[in-house]
């Protein structure tokens, strides 16, 4: 891939971003993995499991969890993932665009808490070193969308696109999609024509289904199998909105048993279309949750690790003005004798003071 098709890429991503945002909604895991690109070129941005609402009730987000993919990940978002916002989304699109220029991520680590550090520092090799072709503005651009600090990068897509229409080097197409493009064409069927006479069979009168029998056939409620909080097993006849509502909860999962029936054909909730988007976004939702939990428990390693070597360098800096260990042995003991010679001195004066009381 050229850098004029990375730009391509990035810029239409961008957009499609830049409309989310505008509608209060953010990525949180922008990546290679969730961009899709059709056989005529048109990018596409997928898999929203991770989205959230800028004007969601925050009290429903946990506090202190990171949610993402961590070599794209802002690093703020492995922080605290509830308070994120579209800088977020550009930082992880910054990270891509290195990966595409380069072949390479910015930021590297043997663990993850390796990984989330080089991110705080911020410190990562120009695009340029690994390809030549990469001008000095872009590189300019990388490391506006690749700042540790939210406020020192593109506030929003549109900033972005902007500085990345002014570079004057995007593709208006692929060049490793033009020979499907140009299959696609040769391969175009023509329209059929149409019939002249419609089938005999259509002019007839379907006959009417059979009326299902009272309480056996399809009706707007459903009927779930389930285990109570006394573990006892009940059927209870619930609306679409009220199982919705079970699932969002947590109270059913999967392997739920439903029906449309009451007296048969139960089966998991997970083979129903009805409900397998609001699966999907629950099961999506737990996993990242329990990976945030994972991702802050070693943010908060490393905070300790920075804490630790700070007392230590405290430690060793007042060795150094000390004169090393046997300097701060000498001042060590000139305060001890100081501190002895006050405490004689002190108590001869009161001693002194004493017997003038006496005489008098």
């Amino acid at each position: 891939m050229t850098e004029a098709e990375a730009i391509r890429i990035i810029a239409q991503v961008a957009q499609g971003l830049h409309r989310a945002h505008k509608q209060n909604l953010i990525h949180r895991d922008v990546k290679p993995d969730n961009i899709l690109l059709t056989r005529k070129g048109v990018i596409k941005v997928a898999d929203l499991g991770l989205a959230k609402a800028t004007d969601d009730d925050m009290s429903l987000t946990k506090t202190g969890t990171g949610a993402g993919t961590p070599i794209y990940m802002a690093p703020e978002q492995a922080r605290d993932v509830k308070h994120v916002d579209r800088r977020s989304d550009i930082y992880a699109l910054g990270c891509m665009l290195y990966v595409f220029l380069t072949g390479e991520a910015p930021f590297k680590g043997e663990t993850l808490v390796e990984l989330i550090a080089a991110k705080d520092k911020g410190k990562f090799p120009p695009a340029r070193r690994a390809n030549d072709e990469v001008p000095e503005r872009l590189d300019l651009i990388l490391d506006k969308m690749l700042a540790a600090k939210p406020d020192l990068r593109y506030q929003t897509c549109a900033e972005l696109l902007q500085d990345l229409e002014e570079l004057g080097l995007a593709n208006d197409t692929l060049s490793f999609l033009e020979g499907e493009v140009a299959a696609d064409e040769k391969s175009a069927v023509r329209p059929a024509k149409a019939a002249t006479k419609p089938p005999a069979a259509a002019s007839r009168t379907a006959p009417k289904p059979a009326a299902a029998p009272p309480g056996e056939g399809p009706s707007e409620f459903w009927y779930a199998s389930f285990k109570n909080a006394q573990a006892k097993q009940v059927t209870k006849k619930m609306t679409e909105t009220e199982v919705m509502g079970a699932i969002k909860s947590g109270s059913f999962g999967a392997d739920t048993q439903i029906s449309r029936t009451l007296k048969g054909g139960y089966r998991a909730l997970a083979t129903y279309p009805e409900f397998e988007p609001t699966l999907r976004v629950r099961m999506t939702k737990a996993s990242a949750d329990k990976k945030g939990q994972k991702y802050r428990a070693m943010y908060e390693k490393i905070e300790e690790e920075e804490r630790s070597r700070q007392r230590w360098r405290w430690i060793h800096n007042l060795f150094l003005r000390a004169g090393g260990l046997v300097g701060f042995l000498i001042w060590l003991a000139i305060i001890v004798g100081l501190c002895v010679g006050a405490y004689f001195l002190i108590r001869w004066g009161l001693d002194f003071l004493g017997e003038k009381a006496q005489k008098l």
